[in-house]
């Protein structure tokens, strides 16, 4: 669908809407609905810092990834690297290490992701986007900690989407989006609950050009939900999810190229044609029970087949890989007399991934060459078992401590290498405590003690020169954190007649200290533990609406994160020499974000405004702070109707967004500890998106 059209439906439908009147005496007879209290299938989430979210935060936007569901989050960063979904998403400075060309795509780290119930995240840490398709996503839970049980943890925290939450209703829906550089979108949503159970199917389809060349990328998306009350007490709910995901690699720039020619891929990327190709399925089982009304019992099963083609680094790659595994849970619910309550959760869970990762030369049109440089089995099995109690207080006081075991084991066989097959085991405990307390119903007060670890993805394990015996480096060790957050989450309501109608603050201050830090060697090639840092930082958020239509959306970021002890070893590369980096800036975080979204939706009129602005201040690329990145400011501006426009069975909502309105030059993502061309500079940056325009029509069968 073209602009002119899109936004020609805009100015018929304002011009509809006028001179509509809706029956507000009309009387709809609902179906009936059995809704069965599920308790959270996140069990163990502490008093902390948390985020939920709803489709409506993100229906009515441009967005091939899920960069616009983690907009204005104190503590979230995200970056859009091309448009074509590979995003990096920061949480507290989690989730920013990399190293030139070996880690910087496709993958995030340092953030534990689940999918209804299920983790996306892999048992090494890593996560492929490719499952989330945001435009049929309903529901986001974000944890801004490391105190999670279930499925282990991760040192940035935990995202959790939902496709179809358990007896959702929702109308056959469509969205048709189209923009600027080649977006286009087209999903279609239909769920139904009756009271026995809920349906749910959705089917998306997405293209784009990219601002850049070599930036193409393609997804078909596609999920089929089941739930259902086998009884008073028991529910089940079966899924499966489906992906094929097509996406080039423009790559950094180095700086003189990104001030004059922006648009520019990185001569070797496009000459080696960088893509990927991914195809992964999900299948997943949960069954929940009452065994009382005190005790539930929860398992879940899930199996993901995955086929994954690259060009990457002068070589064409294959990997077959299958990912599965399951959890059982226990809760079980004490009381003594009226004033005190007692939780205790017991839980385990497992998950293993496998498969060949086969490597060939590079033929000269990015294809593959009959020529096998690597045929690598890379497993990994991560596994843990966990205990938490709660003690709730009728005086608003609540106290938990859990403690959870975790560990993983990697199995390296090499068939061109033999010798070179072997074996890793990390593992460790990891203990957590709080403390909240509910000043009322609307003033909510927490602090907590956490730990986590994060351990060498299985492309940081390669071992240094000086092991040549040996195929996975026997040095490394798990990174280990300890978080003290506190903080405070207050909501106020107004009477008619004052200035605000509705105010949600929340503010968090939290310390962090990581030790055994990973630190790339030779451009990533291997990694050793070789540094310690150190995390501080204030979030705070604001949401106010007022009875004149006007809402506001706030919240800013500001931070000190840097390494309090950092060497580098030269003598490794074969050279003298050591390099000290203690006190620097951790790259590829920026001290200071602050967001803010104004809307207004005037009394009488059927559209809703939008202004956003958005800061992000001056980081370093790398580990020796010598490549800055300077800050920005952007701004951007929306228009839908604020009411659907009804017509033949249909409700209409058209929508129009200008992202970047003054066409600002920026950086919108780096390459952490980047590569240098033979001319001796750094290429870090990849050129945010210029001024861009969308819009789009959301149908929904009535």
């Amino acid at each position: 669908m073209s602009f002119k059209k899109l936004l020609g439906l805009l100015t018929a439908s304002l011009m509809v809407y006028a001179q509509h009147t809706p029956d507000t005496g009309a009387v709809y007879t609902l179906p009936s609905v059995t809704v069965n209290a599920w308790r959270s299938t996140l069990p163990g989430i502490a008093p902390c810092a948390w985020t939920y979210r709803t489709a409506e935060t993100w229906e009515f936007r441009r967005s091939y990834g899920v960069e616009e569901a983690l907009q204005r989050i104190p503590g979230v960063f995200t970056q859009d690297r091309s448009g074509n979904g590979d995003l990096r998403i920061v949480i507290r400075g989690f989730g920013s290490r990399g190293a030139g060309d070996r880690s910087n795509n496709g993958t995030t780290r340092g953030v534990r992701i689940l999918l209804d119930g299920v983790p996306v995240t892999e048992p090494d840490g890593r996560t492929a986007l490719d499952l989330l398709e945001l435009s049929a996503l309903r529901e986001l839970e974000l944890l801004r900690s490391n105190s999670t049980f279930l499925w282990g943890n991760a040192s940035g925290g935990l995202l959790f989407f939902r496709t179809f939450p358990a007896m959702t209703n929702l109308p056959l829906t469509f969205s048709l989006t189209a923009g600027q550089f080649g977006f286009r979108r087209a999903t279609a949503l239909l769920a139904s609950a009756s009271n026995t159970g809920s349906l749910g199917l959705a089917l998306s389809h997405s293209l784009t050009q990219g601002w850049r060349r070599n930036a193409e990328g393609q997804r078909w998306w596609a999920t089929v939900a089941l739930s259902s009350q086998l009884s008073p007490r028991t529910a089940v709910e079966i899924g499966a999810t489906f992906t094929s995901n097509f996406f080039r690699i423009p790559g950094p720039l180095d700086w003189d190229t990104f001030l004059h020619s922006p648009d520019a891929a990185n001569p070797t990327y496009e000459q080696q044609r960088a893509r990927r190709e991914n195809r992964i399925g999900n299948f997943r089982l949960m069954l929940s029970s009452f065994l009382t009304e005190a005790q539930q019992i929860q398992t879940t099963l899930f199996v993901q087949p995955k086929f994954l083609v690259r060009s990457e680094r002068g070589t064409y790659r294959e990997f077959s890989r299958v990912h599965l595994g399951g959890s059982a849970l226990y809760q079980h619910r004490l009381s003594f007399g009226s004033k005190t309550t007692t939780d205790v959760t017991i839980g385990s869970d497992a998950a293993l991934q496998d498969g060949p990762a086969i490597f060939y030369r590079l033929a000269a049109d990015g294809g593959r060459d009959s020529v096998i440089r690597q045929n690598k089995r890379e497993a990994a099995l991560n596994a843990g078992t966990f205990i938490r109690i709660q003690l709730s207080f009728s005086t608003g006081w609540d106290f938990w401590t859990g403690l959870r075991g975790e560990w993983l084991s990697y199995r390296l066989i090499d068939a061109l290498a033999p010798s070179l097959s072997d074996r890793k085991t990390f593992h460790a405990l990891l203990p957590s405590l709080g403390l909240s307390y509910r000043l009322s119903h609307s003033h909510y007060l927490y602090a907590h003690a956490s730990s986590g670890w994060e351990v060498p993805a299985y492309n940081e394990v390669d071992p240094p020169p000086t092991e040549t015996g040996h195929g996975i480096n026997p040095t490394l060790k798990p990174m280990t954190s300890w978080t003290l957050e506190v903080g405070g989450r207050h909501d106020l309501t107004f009477p008619p007649s004052a200035l605000l109608s509705r105010l949600h603050a929340e503010i968090a201050l939290y310390w962090i200290d990581s030790r055994n830090e990973l630190v790339p060697y030779g451009s990533g090639r291997f990694y050793l533990n070789a540094a310690r840092s150190e995390r501080t930082g204030i979030e705070f958020q604001v949401n106010a609406v007022s009875p004149s239509g006007l809402a506001i959306q706030a919240m800013a970021t500001l931070s000190r994160m840097h390494y309090r002890s950092y060497t580098v070893d030269s003598s490794y590369l074969g050279r003298s020499g050591r390099a000290d980096f203690s006190g620097n800036a951790i790259a590829g975080v920026p001290p200071v974000h602050a967001a803010m979204e104004l809307t207004y939706t005037p009394r009488g009129l059927p559209v809703t405004a939008g202004l956003e602005f958005v800061y992000v201040g001056p980081s370093y690329a790398d580990d020796a702070n010598t490549v800055a990145v300077p800050d920005y400011a952007l701004w951007h501006a929306s228009l839908r109707l604020a009411e659907p426009i009804r017509f033949a069975g249909f409700a209409f909502v058209p929508w129009v967004e200008l992202r970047n309105l003054a066409n600002r030059r920026y950086v919108g993502s780096v390459y952490v500890n980047p590569d240098r061309d033979i001319q001796g500079r750094a290429l870090f940056a990849e050129p945010g998106m210029p001024r861009a325009l969308s819009a789009g029509l959301q149908l929904r069968r009535q």
